[in-house]
């Protein structure tokens, strides 16, 4: 599934709404007919290529990327290779993905099932030329082919295939009964058909599907026992047709992404246009809502197809596993891991999260601030391009996140209002009371003793300038148990109280005003937990080497600290102060 350029009532300048990239229309002599109870667009012209396609060149694959990861479907590898469980599907096998969007589910299969070789089948030209980059980049183009076609005209030849595959990518077709019958013909007898797609569940009323079809320009949506009569017309025995139960959490994750920790890449990919970010995310939460209702969901399916109804004749059968370990290697994966799950705003909350603070700290334009420890920069640039800062300066040790937020930050035109010093944050060379703020986001907790990092902002800040900052933090029973191994996991030297830093601040000459719990922690650590155990599974396994030891203790950790945020004994702490 994919998304395309949202403007701010998520339609083209046509007025069609923008949700293509996987379309594969009718054949022109056959047209729509889609079972009579199935739920219809009322605009089917709305719904169809020709309109779509008017909207692809927009950046809807990048916004369904951002919160979904390079695999584009609900559940991402998670759910592709609980699906191929299901289907038996493993080692030896060729099978084919009818619109395969970039190829993420078929590298998949190859990569993580043992599959042999994968033909994909996509109209989208754009997203199949990406498809061959990542796979020639993964060493994968000896196993994976693309063609670059509709899928209803793919000219692949009769039962040729072990199974045929997709992942939330027929809900585009305007037909379903025809791309069935296609996966059914290019199938072998015996061979089987397995798939996920968006589709009706329970009380769905007219007006909320009329609003759901046109947002999301689905021309119609069936349900599961819709879906599985269509399998067993195309001659096909159905093993497996449910409820898949992904919609909804996968739903809720995407939607704290756009809404808190990715709201400045979202606004950067719709322009910074703020009607059309409302909009999005005003989508995003009516479908989160159907999803928690049940009334859209994600369906499952597993098919057989029967030898007594062959179509075509004379067919025969045919050490990263812990953030200590991780930390050795920074300029390598553990950024990288971190990206995947938060974007490019690297700290709890993103965008969303840096706004709140800077708005309590009175922080606007004109002003010129100081960012130590500032990673790759994403706070700056949030802070230039969305709160009006004049400039920032930001401070980090780590060469290899000056550099490539040196790079960002060029390639957004913000190098005028932005430099970097890639050094020490206690060394940084810059003048006494020079900056009218001081500014931080989950990155002192690294610091082997707090106390000297809030004397250097305290010193770098003007006189009734602000010090600003976020950081990771003793909630309330943590036990000394639970202490180490976060500690140790994390490498932090130690982890203050949000008592102990508000004293820290006083020390250092600053009155306080905000010293508390901000509440994103557990809500983002939950959101970080899904995407690696589900959404992001693919890209992760293979940021660790496709080491599953690696992946396994991961999770194992993720999982811990989501239980360490949900009890509330590990925090994000907020803080802002005036230095007297």
């Amino acid at each position: 599934m994919s998304c395309a350029d949202r403007s701010a009532s998520l339609r083209c300048a046509s007025g069609s709404s923008i949700w293509p990239d996987r379309i594969a229309p009718t054949s022109p002599k056959d047209g729509p007919s889609p079972s009579e109870a199935m739920k219809l667009l009322a605009d089917q012209g709305a719904a169809s290529f020709d309109k779509v396609a008017e909207c692809y060149s927009g950046p809807e694959q990048s916004v369904w990327e951002l919160v979904m990861g390079k695999q584009i479907d609900i559940g991402g590898a998670s759910s592709t290779m609980e699906v191929a469980q299901k289907a038996g599907v493993g080692p030896g096998m060729k099978g084919v993905d009818l619109n395969c969007n970039n190829g993420g589910g078929m590298r998949c299969l190859v990569r993580l099932c043992g599959v042999d070789q994968m033909v994909g089948v996509d109209l989208a030209k754009s997203v199949v030329e990406t498809g061959r980059v990542r796979t020639t980049e993964e060493g994968l183009d000896g196993k994976i082919s693309f063609i670059n076609a509709n899928s209803l005209e793919n000219g692949l030849p009769d039962a040729s295939a072990d199974f045929v595959y997709s992942k939330d990518a027929w809900c585009y077709m305007p037909d379903k009964q025809l791309i069935v019958d296609q996966a059914a013909r290019i199938v072998k007898p015996g061979g089987k058909i397995f798939f996920t797609d968006w589709m009706e569940g329970e009380n769905l009323s007219d007006e909320e599907a009329q609003r759901f079809l046109g947002l999301m320009t689905f021309p119609a949506i069936p349900t599961v026992q819709e879906y599985a009569a269509m399998l067993e017309k195309a001659g096909c025995t159905v093993q497996v047709a449910q409820n898949s139960g992904r919609f909804s959490p996968a739903m809720d994750c995407y939607t704290y992404m756009l809404k808190y920790q990715a709201v400045y890449d979202a606004k950067k990919l719709l322009g910074w246009d703020e009607k059309a970010y409302e909009k999005l995310i005003s989508d995003f939460e009516f479908m989160a809502k159907l999803a928690k209702e049940g009334k859209i969901i994600q369906g499952m399916f597993v098919a057989t197809k029967k030898w007594e109804q062959v179509r075509g004749a004379g067919v025969g059968l045919t050490g990263a596993t812990s953030f200590d370990k991780v930390a050795e290697c920074y300029n390598g994966s553990e950024q990288s891991v971190w990206e995947l799950v938060m974007g490019k705003q690297i700290d709890i909350g993103g965008a969303s999260s840096t706004m709140e603070v800077a708005q309590k700290a009175g922080v606007g334009p004109g002003m010129k601030g100081v960012d130590l420890n500032c990673n790759n920069g994403g706070g700056m640039r949030c802070l230039v391009r969305l709160c009006g800062v004049d400039q920032m300066v930001g401070v980090d040790l780590a060469k290899s996140v000056v550099e490539t937020g040196r790079v960002r930050t060029t390639e957004e035109g913000l190098d005028g209002k932005i430099s970097f010093i890639n050094a020490n944050s206690l060394e940084n060379g810059l003048p006494d009371a020079s900056a009218d703020f001081v500014y931080s986001k989950d990155a002192w907790c690294y610091m082997p003793d707090k106390q000297l990092i809030v004397d250097q902002a305290a010193r770098i800040v003007k006189p009734g300038g602000k010090i600003f900052f976020t950081d990771w933090m003793e909630g309330e029973n943590l036990s000394d148990e639970e202490a180490q191994r976060f500690l140790g996991l994390m490498t932090f030297p130690a982890i203050p109280t949000v008592q102990e830093y508000a004293a820290m601040l006083e020390k250092a000459g600053c009155t306080v005003q905000v010293a508390q719990n901000s509440g994103r922690f557990s809500p983002a650590m939950d959101c970080y937990t899904y995407m690696l155990k589900y959404q992001a599974v693919y890209d992760a396994k293979k940021l660790l080497g496709w080491d599953e030891k690696a992946y396994e203790k991961l999770i194992s950790d993720f999982e811990f600290m989501a239980k360490l945020a949900k009890e509330g004994k590990i925090i994000q702490g907020m803080f802002v102060a005036t230095k007297k």
